[in-house]
């Protein structure tokens, strides 16, 4: 999946006028806290007044995307997310060739590789990553603020997957040199900038520094920023509560997870436990990330507390119907398999371990788990 991510370029065309940035910026300030009702009248609204223009056709785009994002498992949105790109081609047909043509086209195929690898259609999800690639060649060297977020992407992506997986460079050698450093510094820029761009370089900023590097130093003034900004976004609220995790505050980051657990509760009460993130935007998956994170946390001390938090995590797994390579499944199947060992019940702890290798981890957690198993008296 991560193949193509590094393809990615979500980005925003700009209309430099006054009234468009200011409706704009509401319409992405209201998309970003989780405020879905609100966010999709700014957009209308723009599109009424600019049909002729890509930019809020994407600015909805990115809508839909985030409602799939907090629940990946919740397919509702994706004939909406799919009409509206669909709309961009109508566009594209009446652009005359040239790098206006090349970048609007590059941001749609690049946003549609992006969904078909989150689908599991990773056969049209690669043909969509080639179909942008020459876009990308013929203007990598425009400067404007949105290519240097897609570079910074690029570069970084490119630069990951060469590192982990070095066949890919023969792949990949007829396309720019992907440098990550090189990256991180151009999403670095756009994090310091007042664009739309700002907020996704912080989001990806604050997702490469706590889930690559595990660095919560580095990590923090982009998660701090999210966090603050729009602290209705569940999402942005699990960055806060992972980042106390890795610096070892867990008082902090167990606050945190209560909090959203409680706000669910709430709401499932009403609703039943399988509602979409339009109904509320703390959904099923995302309280299972929730639970998960919970149960790393209480294997320092509580190993009982442990398996309960990883079985309520496996639970609203199965609520939405994750499983196969799905992370909350197998991490709370690693950390309930360690509270076994903690209260000497290796065979529980065997059990369970398996059970996590066949829900298909990444390399990094199978290659983990295989170890416990090994270590088993």
């Amino acid at each position: 999946m991560r193949s193509i991510v590094f393809l990615l370029c979500i980005v925003y065309a700009q209309i430099k006028t006054p009234a468009f940035e200011q409706l704009a910026w509401k319409a992405i300030h209201a998309l970003y806290n989780c405020d879905f009702s609100n966010s999709i009248k700014y957009f209308k609204a723009l599109q009424r007044k600019y049909p002729q223009h890509p930019g809020p056709l994407f600015l909805e785009a990115v809508l839909h995307w985030w409602k799939i994002q907090l629940d990946p498992y919740d397919k509702r949105y994706d004939k909406d997310f799919l009409a509206v790109l669909d709309k961009v081609d109508d566009y594209l047909s009446y652009l005359p060739e040239g790098e206006e043509k090349d970048f609007i086209y590059f941001v749609k195929e690049a946003f549609l590789a992006r969904y078909y690898s989150r689908r599991g259609s990773y056969t049209t999800a690669v043909r969509h990553a080639w179909n942008c690639l020459p876009a990308l060649k013929r203007n990598y060297k425009l400067l404007h603020l949105e290519s240097l977020m897609g570079k910074g992407l690029y570069n970084y992506y490119k630069g990951w997957y060469e590192e982990r997986y070095p066949i890919m460079r023969y792949l990949l050698a007829p396309f720019p040199e992907g440098n990550r450093e090189k990256g991180l510094q151009l999403m670095q820029q756009c994090a310091a900038a007042r664009n739309y761009m700002q907020i996704e370089a912080h989001f990806y900023l604050s997702d490469i520094f706590l889930f690559d590097y595990s660095d919560p130093n580095r990590a923090f003034p982009h998660v701090y920023f999210l966090y603050q900004r729009y602290p209705n976004n569940p999402r942005f609220q699990y960055l806060m509560a992972y980042l106390q995790f890795l610096k070892k505050d867990y008082k902090a980051a167990l606050q945190i997870i209560r909090d959203n657990i409680a706000q669910f509760d709430s709401v499932a009460q009403r609703y039943g436990e399988r509602f979409t993130a339009e109904v509320f935007r703390i959904t099923p998956w995302m309280v299972a990330q929730f639970y998960s994170l919970a149960a790393r946390i209480y294997v320092q001390s509580a190993p009982k507390k442990t398996i309960q938090m990883a079985d309520k995590a496996l639970y609203y797994c199965g609520v939405v119907g994750a499983y196969e390579e799905e992370p909350a499944v197998y991490i709370s199947l690693y950390y309930k398999g360690l509270a076994y060992e903690q209260l000497k019940r290796y065979k529980d702890a065997r059990e369970v371990y398996k059970t996590a290798l066949d829900a298909e981890p990444d390399e990094i957690w199978e290659e983990k788990i295989e170890k416990r198993i090994k270590k088993l008296p």
